[in-house]
């Protein structure tokens, strides 16, 4: 039990809770080479990070987030954000149907094994007919040594390091 008058900034209702609870549960971090030939992924909790390294399909979800992105700068309402019909995203990343969708089995399987080594559950990619999107999750992506974009914008500073747990890689704070 929590002793609050000992921390009390823990306090229901004072200014430490307040901003932990705005703080986001899950965060992804993006590594991307600058000829996008390489793209690393670390996902992130308050407590710690773990590393999902180098991965073919990594690429995939990078697209489906800057696509979630980009609907987000374009003011589309949040519900709206970031859907694609599934043979337009395969088409853009020269992909078939089929690779794609093994694309998507993998990310979904990867991030779900790492949610669960932070204690968390996550369907990081969402699907309705025909059409599939980025879910609802703060990103970070990373291009080269430069930041290219975060979402939602926030003050999280992907250059800090990481606190101690499962990783502790450089450029991902918890």
């Amino acid at each position: 039990m929590m002793d609050y008058d000992r921390n009390p900034t823990s306090q229901p209702g004072t200014a430490g809770t307040v901003a932990a609870e705005r703080e986001p549960l899950l965060r992804l971090g993006f590594t991307v080479s600058l000829n996008e030939e390489h793209v690393s992924v670390h996902v992130a909790s308050r407590l710690a990070v773990v590393t999902l390294g180098e991965r073919a399909h990594h690429y995939s979800l990078l697209e489906l987030a800057r696509l979630r992105l980009r609907d987000a700068e374009r003011g589309l309402d949040h519900s709206s954000q970031g859907w694609i019909e599934t043979g337009m995203l395969a088409h853009s990343l020269g992909l078939d149907i089929t690779h794609l969708n093994i694309h998507i089995f993998r990310i979904r399987s990867q991030l779900r094994q790492a949610a669960a080594r932070l204690g968390m559950t996550v369907e990081l990619v969402e699907r309705r007919r025909c059409e599939l999107r980025f879910g609802d999750y703060s990103f970070t992506i990373l291009r080269g040594s430069r930041l290219e974009s975060t979402f939602p914008n926030s003050t999280w500073d992907p250059h800090r390091m990481a606190s101690p747990g499962i990783s502790n890689q450089p450029g991902w704070s918890v």
